[in-house]
């Protein structure tokens, strides 16, 4: 007999109570570590991080989708420095998708592919 299936509404409390304790939108990392439930838990009932954040009635897209012009390119690059001192080698856009502070679309309003952001933030192809 399997566990019993964790309600929605408390899945949504438990991302609205990371939010409270982290003063911003919890990410994929924070559910991970800090969440009462698994992040696989968050991913088979909703399909994916956003969509359990949208449910829990966060805007997950202002925190993360950024145009030209509404940050600066040394933001985007001092995040995939520190991705990269995080994990210690070359960041990869699972990294930025799991634990990043933008995503990957905003890197891709600013350069001109995630390979560009990765050379202008000092990360050579065999880092």
């Amino acid at each position: 007999m399997g566990s019993p299936r964790i309600p929605d509404a408390k899945l949504e409390q438990d991302l609205q109570r990371l939010a409270e304790e982290l003063d911003r939108i919890p990410r994929a990392r924070d559910i991970r570590l800090y969440g009462e439930y698994g992040y696989d838990t968050y991913l088979d009932r909703y399909g994916g991080i956003e969509a359990a954040l949208q449910a829990a009635g966060f805007d997950a897209h202002s925190r993360v989708n950024c145009g030209p012009g509404d940050i600066g390119t040394e933001a985007l690059l001092d995040d995939l420095q520190r991705l990269g001192e995080e994990r210690g080698r070359t960041p990869r856009t699972s990294d930025v998708e799991a634990d990043g502070q933008y995503s990957l679309p905003t890197y891709y309003n600013y350069f001109e592919s995630f390979r560009d952001a990765l050379a202008q933030a000092g990360f050579s192809r065999e880092s």
